[in-house]
């Protein structure tokens, strides 16, 4: 008789259901990943198991850590203006936080979030337009020719 072939399950030394939750969908509301160095091990370790998963369910699409950590760029705004953090106004607003709040301005000012500014400031900070995710990943060639097919074949 024909033995089953079985995938082997990745190793999460360390790393239970809820680790796994919170690097899936990018929220930690259990203070599972207290530092930024917490996220990255935990993505690094597990990054194997979930990228596959993720790309299989949402094609074209990529995890909110994946953006925080492997992102090699942030995304080009398409409606014609300059990326708001190229914006001279919203630069005079982050030097005046840099004064007040030194620490916090260097974390936050420029943080991405899915490759777009995550703190906002000005009002073209919320106007702003960005190619979509598919397109970021195709422009970057990050997008196996198997995941663009699937992205065509949902759209």
């Amino acid at each position: 008789m024909p033995r089953l072939k079985r995938r082997a399950k990745l190793k999460r030394v360390g790393y239970t259901d809820e680790h796994v939750e919170a690097l899936w969908n990018g929220q930690d509301f259990r203070n599972l990943f207290p530092s930024d160095e917490d996220w990255r091990a935990g993505w690094e370790a597990l990054r194997g198991e979930l990228l596959p998963k993720w790309i299989a369910e949402n094609p074209g699409t990529r995890p909110a850590v994946w953006w925080q950590f492997e992102a090699p760029e942030r995304r080009r705004r398409v409606d014609g203006k300059p990326h708001p953090f190229d914006n001279p106004e919203r630069e005079k607003l982050v030097a005046r936080w840099r004064a007040e709040y030194p620490e916090v301005a260097a974390r936050e000012a420029y943080k991405l979030h899915y490759g777009q500014p995550a703190c906002l400031m000005v009002r073209d900070d919320l106007e702003a337009e960005y190619e979509p995710e598919a397109d970021y990943l195709a422009r970057l060639g990050l997008m196996p020719p198997e995941e663009a097919e699937a992205v065509k074949m949902n759209s």
